[in-house]
């Protein structure tokens, strides 16, 4: 019985953390290094259909790759706008709160687990960073 409590809490906090990182999405205009990841995201797609382009400012250079060719997918399945770039990171950022569960549960118990998950999916620092 208990166990069924703790599935349904931990689906609670993970919907809503789901509805907070998805809700305004695609209204806000690009940040300076969001400009700087939708301009490597374009690299990469070009990249993936293996065009010849090479930019003369090449912004994968300081970032990690795998997260622009996933913005690049993102921006071929939702076209090239704030949505599309920003469709990934929200998504590894609401897994981060079954992460989180799991982490507390192992190192700790399931009470911890369960705060730390809420606080993940609730910190503002983490919802729009």
């Amino acid at each position: 019985m208990e166990n069924k409590k703790i599935f349904i809490l931990i689906s609670l906090i993970f919907s809503v953390g789901l509805f907070l990182r998805f809700y305004n999405l695609g209204i806000k205009p690009f940040w300076e290094d969001e400009a700087l990841y939708a301009i490597a995201s374009n690299y990469a797609l070009k990249n993936i259909f293996n065009y010849n382009y090479v930019p003369l400012y090449d912004a994968r250079l300081i970032y990690p790759p795998l997260f622009f060719y996933l913005n690049a997918i993102g921006q071929m399945i939702f076209s090239n706008n704030e949505f599309g770039n920003r469709f990934f990171t929200a998504l590894i950022g609401s897994f981060t709160i079954i992460v989180m569960y799991f982490l507390g549960k192992i190192l700790f118990n399931k009470k911890v687990g369960l705060f730390a998950a809420a606080l993940t999916a609730f910190s503002p620092e983490h919802i729009i960073f």
